[in-house]
């Protein structure tokens, strides 16, 4: 029983003392990662894991943060739920881009452009109307043919429209260094999981002292003398 109870307490130490791993684990897949289009027309944002399901080409020297891997791909956000823009999630491909963790000064290109609207002309003498002007959140540029469009968010919808920007700042790209992607996981997740198992240990180790001392001890064999 002493060796059980000892191998208990072992076991208890052992799992409290993992506990900082966890958070350790978590701490660095909190570190951001980038992914940068050094070219422009060569990182497409896609939908899925598919150059067919590509919307729109990140504008050079703006990126992507990195939130995962997936074989060729990284599992990326683009843009911010913030003014005139929503944030995306998608893929680029690994070797379209220059991962960095040192964070450009704005990471999208946050430029609106101008939308305009024109209605049918009313006929005879009745006024028309004219044309409408709306701003529309510039994400990228996509190529279709000869034809280039760009990618926008307006009213609340994406979609093309037949007009590009050429002219928009760039940032200054990082240098080269070699980078670890860290798995997408839930911290959070595993430092409940390895609290409760913790928690558990410790309550099998009560169990055992609690039955221990309350258990009858075995008599000794004695003989009795009947009358």
């Amino acid at each position: 029983m002493k060796y059980f109870k000892a191998a208990l307490l072992f076991a208890l130490i052992t799992l409290i003392s993992v506990i900082p791993c966890f958070t350790r684990t978590t701490a660095s897949a909190d570190v951001k990662l980038y992914a940068y289009a050094e070219e422009a027309g060569k990182t497409y944002f896609c939908a899925d894991k598919k150059l067919e399901t590509a919307l729109f080409a990140i504008p050079e020297t703006y990126c992507a943060e990195i939130i995962g891997e997936e074989g060729e791909w990284y599992k990326v956000t683009y843009a911010r739920d913030e003014g005139s823009y929503r944030a995306l999630r998608g893929f680029v491909l690994k070797n379209s881009v220059l991962v960095s963790e040192t964070a450009p000064h704005n990471t999208y290109l946050n430029m609106t452009i101008t939308v305009v609207y024109r209605t049918d002309s009313a006929t005879g003498s009745l006024p028309a109307l004219g044309e409408i002007e709306v701003s529309a959140a510039y994400y990228g540029e996509y190529k279709a043919g000869q034809t280039a469009y760009s990618y926008v968010y307006c009213s609340e919808s994406f979609g093309y429209v037949p007009q590009t920007v050429t002219d928009f700042p760039l940032n200054e790209l990082p240098k080269k260094t070699p980078v670890t992607v860290p798995e997408e996981t839930d911290g959070a997740a595993r430092l409940i999981t390895a609290l409760a198992v913790t928690a558990a240990a410790a309550a099998a180790v009560i169990i055992i002292f609690v039955t221990g001392k309350n258990k009858v001890p075995k008599l000794k064999n004695a003989s009795v003398n009947e009358r």
